[in-house]
């Protein structure tokens, strides 16, 4: 019998040695594979492991003791968890300070069921915690600062709670990619260079998430709604609707850190909305919508953003109006990508570094009473923006020009109408079309653009398109070069149209071309049609019908051809307040002088024509 007893204590003695080798201390970056309690008593420092701590056990605690686990800026984890498939691995680690891992300090994936606690992130090159593919985890006391691209990277992870965290100086202090059904408590981000919270999804799958008491950068809330919400007289760091169809946002401003440029307003995957009375500046972008349709937009301000005033990306139907977006650094006013039929009026977008607005692979928006000045570029259309509508738009003073229409191996604007648009005194061009087709120009005023080129409108690259040639025409061209066409815009442009019933746009009766300062020919029928063509590139492209100032009427001072007491009351006013009268026309003696001797002979002769005589005479004053 004692010879069992000894074998027996024999084996037992030996099983504990087992577990304490599995279990204890740890002093440098290993493999953990036996579950177990470990201890870290010493920092890991300057390591260049790819995994320093790589736990492939299940059912593991490490507690760090405050020690650091350090990497040199060449190897990719500090502490890595993976599995080749999802399942409760049941991970405790704590009381770790990690830094310096060029992917992330702290990797979990497929790894169910685990937590974290009172953690500090530092400085690794893309994302200080990440969990890929993970559930049911937890996360509390987790500070996670200093990495470029994210402090907290949550991607295809459901049920984590994430409890008094808090990230600063990251690209993005936390970015849910396709995560859901998260709860965020007790958080505080702040002072990230892009987002305090990142969203991306393009599933409403994947908008649930709760938010309790979390602060953004200035100390005020972070906003996110992922169902129908009426949210009002808010002040936010940052707002995010995701899924929230039906929503109704009024007098809201989201306002990050103004010297970084950081926040914004992100609404995703959110149709029906209603927002007015908005503030959105000096934050990364004013306002983003992707995925989202039919909203309306009314008295929104979102100026002097890092990026755009407002971007559309996938989001079509949406009306804008009476807003202003002015003074965006490094982009635009407005950014139209990949979308369409969005109705946009009495918009104001000035002084941006880039466009007034800009769309990529936009069609059928439409665009009227609105100012784009003092951009690089008033208006860019690119890439399949096609069949586009701008009507009564201003786009003058611009850096480059008030209008580009320009194809690149992704495709071509086409058919676009611009209607009633003021090109004037930009540096290189009124309009610049490049390799474009089947666009419209008509009604408008493109004056004195000067300086580096100075062309009212510049044309070249273009090919006939399916919808025909470029037409342009009943415009007035008053500049140093009026235009320019390359060879091979060869008879892809028509400069008139067909003789129409007007009035054109100088006032005569017809509409044909267009009028241009520089034609020197006659109207000798008057038709208000030059008699000659007005011929550009050696005669291959030609305005046949280019429109003519008709011979001024004297004392016609309206110039409708009809001398009244509008007339009288026009040239009365020039007498008492200077206002500017043609010689030509007031000067009603002749006697090279227009003073209130020419305002009696006026009312003589609208009172009885054929008792006064009208001399005009062209003299100076």
């Amino acid at each position: 019998m004692k010879r069992y007893i000894t074998a027996i204590i024999i084996v037992l003695a030996a099983l504990t040695c087992t577990a304490g080798a599995a279990e204890g201390d740890i002093t440098s970056c290993r493999i953990i594979s036996t579950s177990g309690n470990y201890r870290l008593t010493s920092d890991i420092l300057n390591s260049t492991a790819t995994k320093c701590i790589d736990i492939t056990a299940d059912d593991v605690n490490l507690d760090c003791q405050g020690h650091t686990i350090d990497g040199n800026g060449s190897g990719k984890y500090g502490i890595y968890i993976s599995r080749a498939s999802a399942y409760d691995t049941n991970i405790t680690i704590k009381n770790c300070t990690v830094r310096n891992w060029t992917s992330s300090n702290i990797y979990i994936y497929n790894s169910d069921n685990n937590t974290l606690k009172d953690i500090k992130s530092f400085t690794s090159n893309y994302a200080g915690i990440q969990l890929r593919s993970t559930m049911q985890s937890n996360l509390t006391n987790v500070e996670s600062s200093g990495n470029p691209q994210y402090g907290f990277y949550l991607y295809d992870t459901y049920n984590t709670h994430l409890v008094n965290l808090s990230a600063s100086k990251n690209g993005a202090g936390i970015f849910f990619s396709y995560a859901a059904y998260n709860w965020l408590d007790d958080s505080n981000f702040v002072n990230n260079s892009r987002k305090d919270l990142k969203v991306s999804t393009n599933d409403e799958y994947w908008c649930p998430n709760y938010l309790s008491n979390v602060t953004g950068s200035g100390g005020r809330p972070i906003g996110y709604y992922y169902d129908t919400s009426n949210i009002e007289n808010l002040y936010l760091s940052e707002l995010i609707l995701c899924g929230a169809d039906n929503s109704v946002v009024s007098n809201v401003t989201a306002h990050g850190n103004g010297a970084i440029k950081n926040n914004g307003i992100d609404v995703l995957l959110t149709d029906n909305a209603t927002f007015s009375d908005i503030s959105s500046s000096y934050n990364e972008h004013g306002l983003t919508f992707r995925y989202s349709n039919n909203t309306n937009l009314t008295g929104i301000v979102a100026g002097h953003n890092r990026w755009n005033g407002l971007k559309f990306e996938s989001s079509s139907s949406n009306r804008v109006n009476d807003s202003v977006f002015n003074s965006n650094e490094r982009n635009n006013g407005i950014y139209l990508y990949r979308s369409l039929y969005n109705d946009i009026s009495n918009i104001t977008a000035n002084l941006n570094n880039d466009y007034g607005i800009y769309m990529q692979g936009a069609s059928y928006n439409s665009v009227s009473d609105s100012v784009f000045n003092s951009n690089s570029k008033g208006i860019q259309l690119i890439q399949n923006s096609s069949y586009n509508n701008f009507t009564g738009v201003d786009a003058n003073l611009n850096t480059f020009c008030s209008v580009y229409l320009g194809s690149d191996s992704f495709g071509s604007p086409d058919s676009n109408t611009f209607d009633k648009i003021n090109a004037n005194s930009n540096r290189w061009y009124g309009i610049n079309i490049n390799g474009a087709s089947s666009n419209t120009v008509k009604n408008s005023h493109i004056r004195n653009n000067s300086g580096y080129g100075g062309y009212g409108i510049y044309l070249q690259g273009a090919s006939l398109g399916e919808n025909g040639s470029n037409r342009i025409y009943n415009n007035i061209f008053i500049n140093d070069q009026n235009l320019y066409i390359s060879n091979d815009v060869n008879y892809a442009t028509s400069l008139n149209t067909t003789n129409t019933t007007g009035p054109n746009i100088i006032g005569g009766p017809f509409i044909g071309g267009n009028y241009w300062s520089d034609y020197g020919g006659t109207d000798d029928d008057g038709d208000g049609f030059g008699d000659e063509s007005y011929n550009i590139a050696g005669g291959l492209n030609q305005d046949h019908l280019p429109l003519v100032l008709p011979v001024p009427m004297c004392g016609d001072i309206t110039g409708d051809g009809t001398i009244d007491t509008v007339d009288l009351l026009l040239l009365l006013e020039y007498v008492v307040k200077g206002t500017p009268v043609d010689a030509c026309i007031g000067d009603i003696d002749g006697n090279g002088h227009t003073n209130s001797l020419d305002v009696l002979l006026l009312m003589g002769y609208v009172n009885d024509p054929t008792g006064y005589s009208l001399h005009c005479g062209c003299g100076e004053e």
